[in-house]
Parts: structure tokens; C-alpha cells; sequence
């Protein structure tokens, strides 16, 4: 995340890869395909799925909550995000 896209996208593939039971690992890969969607290696789809399972491993980790959420708005699956941040 140094100003460093590729470096914070493989550091992300890796730790899902190395630990992917580990909800962090999910929320960081997650937030990154979130943060760079115009980025050529990022897809949205993505963060939702990594962004899911952080949260369905540890269902009271708020920032993947508002992360999701935030993910519906750029969506525009605007009634998605008001659920998911109400539920945050």
C-alpha cells in the first residue's frame, strides 16, 4: 500500500492464498479490489467475495461491514448498501 499497487495486490493474493481462514487476509485483498476498481489486476467481484467471507469469518468485523458497503454504493446496488451499513 506504499504507492505500490502490484506489490499491495500480490502481498494480498498471498496471504488469502497463505491464510485463507484468516479474516484480515480477506478484508485487505477485499478493500484493495475495492480501492483500485480501475486497476487492470482489479475486479469488483472480487472485493465482494473477499469482503463476504471476512465477514463470514468473523461476523462482528466492522470495517469489512462498511467496506461492503461501500462496495454496493459504487455498485449502485443502493438498497444492498443501505442493508449492509444499517446492519454495520
Amino acid at each position: 500500500r506504499q504507492n505500490d499497487p502490484l506489490g499491495a495486490l500480490d502481498a494480498a493474493e498471498k496471504g488469502v492464498t497463505l491464510e485463507p481462514d484468516l479474516p484480515e487476509a480477506q478484508y485487505f485483498g477485499g478493500g484493495l479490489h475495492y480501492m483500485l476498481a480501475e486497476h487492470p489486476r482489479c475486479d469488483v467481484a472480487v472485493a465482494v467475495e473477499r469482503l463476504a467471507e471476512a465477514i463470514r469469518l468473523q461476523p462482528l468485523f466492522h470495517p469489512a461491514w462498511i467496506v461492503l458497503g461501500a462496495t454496493a454504493t459504487f455498485l449502485g446496488q443502493l438498497d444492498a448498501a443501505d442493508r449492509i451499513l444499517t446492519h454495520a
